[in-house]
């Protein structure tokens, strides 16, 4: 779930490209930002992978581009999950900002503590290899069901990757307290 509460990771649609108007992010690579310098690069959509035997996510080609520019040259990623029920790959760039971010927090507050303890977990550095493949380690890859077959949604700058049988069975809805509290937001 989002920190809202709200879980938008529902396919809209397989682009990438950039946000006008949002701020430059100075520890994001140059590469990383829209080509006039004023909006950040952003993974959008749905798509089909495959995890092969030796669990390596092949990087949908839709998401690669960018994912790699966020990555920035060490192409070093952060897998962890926040349920166990999926992975959140995020380009370690991207992952070091939120880490800020929880710096700043009081570490005994229950949520923060909790959020720390379960991304820790589940969490593993690793790199994107030069055929665009990341590693899910076996323990978030046994719990999720990350086998063969998987969904992967562009989330702004991060991938979420699920079993494609869960999505395929069941996939996402955003109830009507979901879309209340985005109209709110203007959403």
């Amino acid at each position: 779930m989002e920190p809202s509460g709200l879980d938008l990771g529902r396919p809209c649609g397989l682009t990438t490209g950039t946000v006008p108007g949002t701020p430059r992010n100075p520890s994001l690579s140059s590469a990383a930002l829209g080509a006039e310098g004023t909006g950040a690069s952003m993974l959008r959509g749905h798509a089909r992978a495959k995890v092969d035997s030796k669990g390596r996510l092949k990087i949908p080609s839709e998401f690669l581009e960018t994912f790699l520019e966020l990555s920035g040259e060490g192409r070093r990623v952060f897998v962890t999950s926040r349920d166990g029920q999926r992975a959140l790959i995020y380009p370690l760039p991207v992952w070091e900002q939120l880490e800020a971010k929880i710096l700043e927090l009081p570490t005994t507050r229950p949520s923060v503590d909790l959020y720390l303890r379960t991304t820790s977990f589940w969490g593993r550095e690793s790199t994107v290899d030069a055929s665009g493949r990341v590693l899910v380690h076996p323990l978030l890859r046994e719990a999720a069901s990350i086998y063969g077959d998987v969904s992967v949604f562009g989330k702004q700058q991060i991938l979420e990757v699920c079993d494609f049988e869960l999505f395929r069975h069941s996939p996402p809805v955003l109830s009507p307290q979901a879309l209340t509290e985005l109209a709110e937001f203007g959403i």
